[in-house]
């Protein structure tokens, strides 16, 4: 049991140093490049983890600041004491095939310490250990399709298969941020090797 704590513990550090790193290269490509785009591909180990999930249709994309405050409320109102694993990790998956202008199907998920109670529509799940491909996108969300592009060109390229649904997690956003060119998103997609 202490192994397995500790081991956890080393798996959580791991993946915080590997976010740091993506940053700190998402900030050294950038450096000088105006107007530019660039990401710089990093492939992590996501660790195992609990989450709460929801599942749900949003009209349209600008609807997530008030959907993802909603979900935590109402985890929040039947499990009051439970926490959010450090570092946090939330994202949210897409369910259609293709990009949506309005009644957008979707998955949020936030990682948790342990399992809480269900409600009709939250429910609690182990994720598996997966390998991503992770870069950091700067700016509006309105130019994520180019941070698409790029990250499943680079799994082709490298020869990578893509093997579950991307995963968008939100860094800093307009809770945090005045200005839209400071939103900080993370785009993650599972691979494996042809």
């Amino acid at each position: 049991e202490i192994l397995q704590r500790k081991h956890a513990e080393l798996q959580a550090d791991l993946a915080q140093i590997q976010n740091r790193i993506s940053a700190v290269e998402f900030l050294l490509a950038e450096n000088g490049m105006e107007n530019t785009m660039t990401y710089s591909p990093v492939l992590k180990d996501i660790p195992e983890c609990i989450v709460f999930s929801k599942t749900g249709c949003a009209k349209s994309y600008a609807d997530f600041m008030s959907i993802i405050p909603e979900i935590g409320e109402e985890v929040r109102a039947v499990n009051p004491t439970l926490k959010c694993t450090v570092p946090d990790y939330c994202f949210m998956q897409y369910l259609d095939k293709g990009y949506q202008e309005e009644n957008v199907r979707y998955e949020f998920c936030q990682a948790v310490e342990s399992y809480g109670v269900e409600t009709e529509s939250i429910r609690f799940k182990k994720l598996s250990t997966v390998t991503v491909v992770s870069i950091l996108h700067k700016g509006h969300y309105d130019e994520l399709g180019k941070a698409y592009a790029f990250i499943f060109n680079w799994i082709e390229k490298n020869g990578y298969t893509v093997c579950g649904m991307p995963r968008e997690c939100y860094i800093d956003g307009i809770w945090n941020c005045e200005s839209e060119e400071d939103w900080l998103t993370e785009l993650q997609v599972p691979v494996g090797k042809e």
